[in-house]
């Protein structure tokens, strides 16, 4: 006889779902069918809807787990050595490649504050990123918020697993919205275990903060098309924050339709080919100084083009910019126009079509002709300056003389990556850029140790153009093991290194310990062969002295197509070249 305390389960159950109602069932049947995910899962699965392709990272507590996630969802994680570094590589590919497509993983407490440099670097320049930092309950508890804050466009803690979505859908449009820049999603280890369902319909697209681009009114874009059209001495300057929504070959045409000069910042290079005839990028000062009408585009006027000091007082200045910044006014009086520089070139370029006639009359081309005529004959002058300088055959080499070497044998679509002093400034001036995005440097801030890092993402986003990063020695140390990353994950950068003993080389050091047998403090031991720390991860790697073997080991290095370290000396006591386009002691332009 069965003891009436126990009842068969199957049988319980059943006669349960025989009393339901019709709408009791369907509800039943639905809960049954919900698939429910792990907050590891979704954040994956999340970054993969915004479009990201790849996730830089170091694998720690509480988010290491997203690392074989996101490779689940065809998200391809790749493992660094340091923090910001990791920030660097996905900055650097999706600015090269023009929209978010990396993110940055990161575990908790120190290695979120080990992000801040990379974060600072992505929000100066008006970069787009995303950092997933973790965060502990107990160990390595760091309330990492208010000081990630000050670096980021908006920073979140995400309140539980079911908001992971709407979070980092958030994330991302704030990172793209406006002047691009970073954003902080801080991921307690409670909402990444913990699971939910995901809703395929829901709703993900709402997001409050995001701001419609501002367009150029007609009044505006009339009035900088009538003074484009009647300027004598008509300027444009040109910064990387074209790179977001201009379409080149339509700049290319505004360009060439109203005979428009131009000058760009350092890495707003190659967006319009440096070899064509209306850059003037060795005349700077001289187009800078003349121009009676300037539209500013794309750039800032900060410290890279001297705050506008070299602009004239006379001159009419448009400053077309997605943000306000005040230090742009700091120098000089400029008219801000708030718009989106690709809605402004395609709305320009589209007006100034219509009117063609209005500007093709005889007296503005001759004085327009006289106009380049003059650039043209300063461009030629700071030519014949470098030139001496690019072939001066002294034993260490010159910079310049590396620069020489290293630009013959750049193909056309490489992607050159600069930072140092010495060898920064000696690259600006001497190597160009055919290619937009094609000249990455140390970037608003002047910042060490990127280049190794941005030339990583660089190469992920481009595999199939050359990448080349030159670096001084100091920034070389700084982010030097990441090479490993190279040989580990197969990504064929070349690194040259410009060996001069140093920051600076023995400047600094014989200017503040002049003495003979003072301790090297700034300078590093002579003879150090940066290219044996490739050798050991299992690439390649050279020393050279002698400026003719530079081209033809370049040249190999890049056919190669095998993560490489080129250790070029190079003279310790050479001067500090001057800055892009600064006036030199002698009077001339030293571009």
């Amino acid at each position: 006889m069965s003891n009436p305390k126990f009842h068969n389960p199957v049988t319980t159950l059943a006669e349960r779902i025989a009393q339901m109602s019709p709408d009791q069932r369907t509800l039943l049947q639905r809960k049954l069918s919900e698939k429910h995910v792990l907050g590891l899962d979704l954040v994956a699965h999340s970054l993969r809807e915004c479009g990201i392709t790849h996730i830089y990272g170091v694998s720690g507590r509480p988010s290491d787990g997203i690392l074989p996630a996101c490779y689940n969802h065809n998200i391809r994680p790749i493992g660094v050595y340091h923090q910001t570094a990791a920030v660097y590589m996905a900055t650097a590919q999706n600015y090269q490649v023009g929209r978010l497509v990396a993110a940055t993983l990161v575990s908790a407490g120190p290695a979120v504050t080990n992000t801040i440099t990379g974060l600072l670097v992505a929000h100066d320049n008006g970069w787009p990123v995303i950092l997933l930092g973790g965060r502990l309950s107990s160990f390595q508890k760091c309330d990492a918020l208010p000081m990630i804050r000050q670096v980021v466009k908006h920073a979140v803690d995400v309140p539980s697993t079911g908001s992971i979505r709407q979070c980092i859908h958030e994330a991302c449009r704030i990172a793209m919205s406006g002047r691009p820049g970073p954003v902080y999603v801080e991921l307690h280890e409670d909402v990444l275990i913990g699971s939910t369902v995901v809703d395929p319909i829901c709703n993900v697209e709402g997001n409050t903060l995001a701001r419609p681009e501002p367009f150029v009114s007609e009044v505006e874009l009339e009035r900088i098309g009538d003074a484009l059209v009647s300027a004598q001495r008509p300027a444009l300057l040109l910064g990387k924050g074209v790179r977001w929504t201009v379409v080149p070959a339509q700049l290319q045409e505004l360009i060439e339709l109203l005979g428009l000069p131009f000058i760009t910042s350092p890495m707003g290079r190659g967006f319009i080919p440096e070899d064509h005839p209306l850059c003037f990028n060795q005349a700077r000062t001289v187009l800078q100084s003349q121009a009676d009408v300037v539209l500013v585009l794309g750039a800032r006027l900060n410290w890279m083009f001297r705050h506008g000091t070299e602009l004239s007082r006379s001159a009419h200045v448009f400053r077309v910019d997605i943000e306000c910044d005040e230090e742009d006014d700091a120098a000089i009086h400029t008219e801000f126009i708030h718009a989106d520089a690709g809605d402004l070139v395609a709305r320009l370029l589209a007006v100034m079509k219509k009117q063609r006639g209005e500007f093709a009359d005889v007296l503005r081309q001759r004085q327009v002709d006289d106009w380049h005529s003059t650039l043209r004959t300063t461009s030629t002058e700071t030519e014949h300056w470098l030139d001496q300088q690019m072939n001066h055959d002294g034993r260490p080499m010159s910079p310049y003389r590396m620069m020489k070497e290293i630009r013959d044998a750049l193909p056309r679509d490489a992607i050159c990556i600069t930072e140092g002093n010495v060898s920064m400034m000696a690259a600006q001036s001497v190597i160009p850029g055919f290619l937009p995005a094609s000249r990455m440097d140390a970037g608003t801030n002047g910042c060490m140790g990127v280049s190794i890092p941005f030339a990583i993402g660089a190469k992920v986003a481009w595999p199939e153009r050359p990448v080349v990063a030159i670096t001084g020695d100091f920034g070389f140390s700084l982010s030097a093991m990441e090479m490993e990353v190279c040989v580990r994950h197969t990504i064929p950068i070349v690194v040259v290194v410009a060996n001069n003993q140093g920051c600076l080389g023995a400047t600094k050091q014989k200017a503040y310990f002049p003495s003979a047998d003072a301790e090297r403090v700034i300078m590093f031991q002579p003879g150090l062969e940066y290219d044996r720390i490739m050798k050991v991860f299992g690439g390649q790697g050279t020393t050279l002295t002698d400026p003719e073997q530079l081209k033809p080991a370049l040249a190999q290095a890049i056919s190669a197509n095998t993560p490489c370290c080129i250790n070029v000396v190079i003279d310790p006591d050479t001067p500090v070249p001057n800055a892009w386009g600064q006036q030199s002691s002698d009077g001339g332009t030293r571009e």
